[in-house]
């Protein structure tokens, strides 16, 4: 008898696993950086973690082990809304800019949402906390109330500021900047140029992004907070969507793994009847013009618009066009505009030829033999 319970008490044992509660800060409003965060999460919650998710994209069906703290509401949504110009023009400059008025409003309004306030005042208790290194670390404050280890995701290669915080070689006479355009091989005059913005950039952002991060922090966690630099140097793990097939081989210390396509599924094959009468009628193939979760298509000039509309109607091609507004002025007979596409199911379809897009990471890493081409932001 003392042996068939021995047994018995020695097979329960098998099936005993530790579960950790895990809280994953993404007060970022773009879709495409909360994507890879999200398959992440939905993978930990389903090998039977305690998952706590704070973002603007709660799920709508509910998940086991799954939890949301909705920032629905905490912001305007003008980073769905950026006007093509932001992007366009003097691109460094005015793309960091925005990047750090985004950053500042993003963390002020999410630290003052009530659903956030609510939460923060329960002190709720974690094993893991996971953040984003992007536009703004005013998060750490509570990472740091919290004392509580945590790592760190990035939805597209390693921002230039991020090197620092990790110790991370960061060459600029062979390693390009994630901001300019002169790839891998670099003349002497490129280098230099390289340098200057890979070195402006880290003062650009002490200034404009880490200051008043930190000032906000210590409104909302005391003024005693150490700076948001030496909370971020404690970062165990770094998570970066990206990977040297597609990217430029770089060294990386141990504690930074790339992790690009962690956020791929097989495709479901079940794209909208609209969408697949449109593509089995491609007798020469479909092309995708997508400008990505950030920027509009429909803040197009109305001089460019109509440049594409000429060029997509010489085409013999038909093109899927991510367009945000209700109609498309002087839409040609293939061109169909689509508000949000089913991605990885189109872009593995046999009738696909081309991908124009803005280049996020998450969008190319789907399919990477298909041909593209693309600007990153």
């Amino acid at each position: 008898m003392q042996c068939l319970v021995m047994v018995i008490l020695l097979m329960c044992c098998f099936y005993i696993t530790d579960a950790y509660k895990i809280l994953c800060l993404f007060p970022h409003v773009a879709k495409s950086h909360f994507i890879m965060a999200e398959a992440l999460l939905k993978g930990l919650a389903a090998k039977g973690h305690q998952v706590t998710m704070v973002s603007h994209f709660p799920q709508k069906t509910p998940i086991p082990n799954y939890r949301d703290i909705s920032l629905v509401g905490s912001m305007p949504e003008f980073v769905s809304q950026i006007p093509l110009d932001v992007v366009a023009t003097g691109y460094v400059h005015t793309t960091v800019g925005f990047l750090a008025y985004m950053g500042y409003v993003n963390c002020e309004n999410t630290l003052e949402f009530p659903a956030m306030k609510k939460f923060i005042a329960e002190n709720e208790k974690f094993d893991l906390i996971i953040t984003e290194i992007f536009n703004t670390d005013c998060l750490l404050g509570y990472v740091y109330r919290q004392n509580t280890p945590f790592i760190a995701l990035s939805s597209s290669v390693m921002m230039p500021w991020a090197h620092a915080r990790f110790g991370n070689p960061d060459n600029p006479s062979y390693m390009g900047n994630h901001f300019l355009y002169h790839g891998y091989e670099m003349s002497f005059s490129e280098r230099l140029i390289n340098m200057l913005y890979q070195e402006g950039l880290k003062v650009v952002y002490y200034f404009m992004f880490e200051k008043p991060a930190y000032e906000i922090a210590k409104k909302y966690f005391g003024q005693s907070l150490p700076p948001l630099s030496d909370i971020a140097k404690n970062t165990s793990l770094f998570l970066v969507n990206s990977h040297f097939t597609l990217n430029q081989p770089r060294p990386l210390v141990p504690n930074i793994v790339e992790v690009g396509g962690i956020h791929l599924k097989p495709p479901e094959d079940k794209l909208p009847k609209d969408l697949k009468d449109f593509m089995d009628g491609a007798k020469d193939g479909v092309i995708v013009f997508s400008l990505g979760s950030s920027v509009r298509a429909e803040t197009f000039p109305p001089q460019k618009r109509d440049a594409f509309i000429q060029a997509f109607s010489e085409l013999p091609q038909k093109v899927l066009w991510k367009w945000e507004g209700d109609t498309l002025p002087g839409q040609p007979k293939n061109v169909k505009i689509v508000r949000w596409l089913p991605q990885m199911d189109v872009l593995v379809t046999k009738k696909m030829r081309h991908v124009f897009s803005r280049r996020s990471k998450t969008d190319l890493s789907r399919r990477w033999t298909l041909p593209s081409f693309g600007r990153s932001m």
